[in-house]
């Protein structure tokens, strides 16, 4: 359920390329870096977006020269996907996906808010927190604890596609998060929250924030007298139904 990444910049990167092929049959290559390369350029020079396109192209193939597709990507296989995908680099794929965010969500509190370590707790209700986190650019470093399956009757409220159903819902969360954010780090813990794990789901790594969507009454109170311990805040959204 984690991504593999193949570094063009790397003497083998053919030869691993043509064994990914030779291994998964019918793999499918996304090469969009170009398309990403121009948007960037488009975002940090917008009065470019509307001038005549021989002043637009002209600018295009500078900042090119400086940001060539072989040097500004990496690629990226989804092995649940059998997808192989092209990616700008970690720094200017946040910048790009980020960019109308600006007026939300300033530079430096994106930077805080990517750099956040947040546990989410249940990912029924909690997989739309995860989900929107990772949307918005948000905690790069995640921890996803869930110990059931999707079933056909939760996809009422979780968004995954239905051959997902058997599952593990937390590993459906992260499948999602990294095909948004590859560079996330995503720990999975299929076992759900329990008394033994909990102090180590919040202090390794410490966290900054707990979203919390469990069923679990005895744990949604013993999650709290930990989290106020340690002073991590926790936060909880109630659905009906």
């Amino acid at each position: 359920w984690r991504p593999v990444f193949y570094d063009p910049r790397k003497n083998n990167f053919q030869k691993e390329i043509s064994d990914l092929k030779r291994k998964n049959r019918g793999l499918v290559v996304i090469d969009r870096l170009r398309t990403q390369i121009e948007e960037l350029f488009l975002l940090r020079n917008p009065k470019l977006r509307f001038a005549g396109n021989e002043e637009k192209q002209k600018g295009l193939k500078i900042f090119l020269a400086e940001l060539p597709p072989a040097k500004a990507g990496v690629w990226v296989y989804f092995p649940w996907q059998n997808q192989l995908v092209a990616f700008l680099k970690e720094p200017l794929h946040q910048e790009l996906r980020t960019a109308r965010n600006v007026y939300l969500i300033d530079r430096k509190e994106q930077k805080k808010f990517y750099q956040a370590k947040i546990g989410i707790l249940g990912s029924s209700i909690g997989s739309h927190a995860a989900l929107t986190v990772a949307l918005t650019g948000g905690a790069k470093c995640l921890k996803l604890a869930d110990p059931d399956e999707i079933s056909a009757s939760n996809l009422n409220r979780i968004r995954s596609p239905f051959y997902t159903v058997g599952l593990n819902k937390a590993v459906a969360v992260a499948r999602q998060i990294y095909e948004i954010n590859p560079y996330s780090k995503i720990t999975v813990i299929r076992e759900g929250l329990t008394e033994k794990n909990l102090k180590k789901f919040l202090l390794k790594p410490r966290l900054d924030l707990i979203i919390e969507e469990m069923d679990n009454l005895y744990l949604k109170i013993k999650v709290r007298e930990s989290a106020r311990a340690a002073r991590i805040t926790v936060i909880m959204g109630t659905d009906n139904g």
